[in-house]
């Protein structure tokens, strides 16, 4: 079998099941874990650059663990957790795609991402479920040292995801305080050139001191249509940030 497979197929050992990652951890562990994993990946399949949700499923990735086989020592390592999307993952467990009645998603499946025939994939499916019967002879070690280093940078994930709410919550309450100065201003302001502008009418200035006085009342209506564009790109600013928060917060 050629050596440029992009989509395997790993087969745990009959006598490793029902031992993983989500035997060893708890189902709040297993959730970061697993939303860590989508995260990394870009919610896209990391083999086919696919989704679930293409495939019709409610969502778009699947976490799989991938093992390495120390077949001397019998020790079975995590080495890594990767997002796939259904068709790809149905491909890494083909025992089940098979009793699923699903294995005509495994050849087109090898077929699309490793340009496999039929016959090829029926190869190296055979190829697969030789080694799988040898390795299920043996009783392996579990290895599961790769989760530590993953959980800590949940963890750094988290507190950053924190710091940023913060910082957001800080630059909000900036800005409303800015708005809040600006509009006080503002209105200060208008009052200010209303007053001279009634004051002008009142004691009936001359054409050339109410022209003075209308231009400068043309001055302030201008300034305060800018300060009102600049409040409007500021509410729109903290609304576009709320928004990236509550996506933050959501993943």
């Amino acid at each position: 079998m050629r050596n440029d497979i992009k989509l395997t197929i790993e087969l745990v050992p009959s006598s490793a099941w029902y031992t993983n990652v989500r035997s060893n951890v708890s189902q709040g562990e297993w959730d970061k874990i697993r939303k860590q994993c989508y995260r990394l990946a870009n919610d896209v399949c990391e083999i086919c650059g696919d989704t679930s949700k293409n495939q019709g499923k409610q969502y778009n990735l699947e976490c799989h663990e991938i093992w390495d086989y120390d077949d001397q020592n019998k020790v079975q390592k995590l080495t890594r957790l990767i997002g796939l999307c259904n068709h790809c993952h149905t491909v890494k467990h083909p025992g089940l795609a098979g009793m699923q009645n699903r294995m005509d998603i495994v050849y087109k499946q090898l077929n699309k991402v490793n340009g496999m025939t039929h016959h090829e994939a029926e190869e190296y499916l055979n190829e697969s479920f030789q080694v799988w019967l040898e390795r299920s002879r043996y009783k392996w070690e579990l290895d599961i040292t790769y989760l530590d280093g993953y959980l800590k940078g949940i963890v750094d994930y988290e507190n950053l995801l924190e710091q940023k709410k913060l910082d957001a919550g800080r630059r909000y309450k900036e800005m409303l305080n800015e708005k809040l100065r600006l509009e006080d201003k503002l209105k200060q302001t208008h009052k200010s050139y209303s007053d001279h502008f009634i004051e002008a009418l009142n004691k009936n200035f001359t054409g050339e001191d109410l022209r003075i006085r209308k231009e400068s009342y043309k001055k302030y209506l201008n300034e305060r249509e800018r300060k009102e564009n600049i409040r409007k790109k500021w509410g729109e600013y903290l609304q576009q940030q709320q928004q990236e928060h509550n996506k933050e917060e959501n993943n």
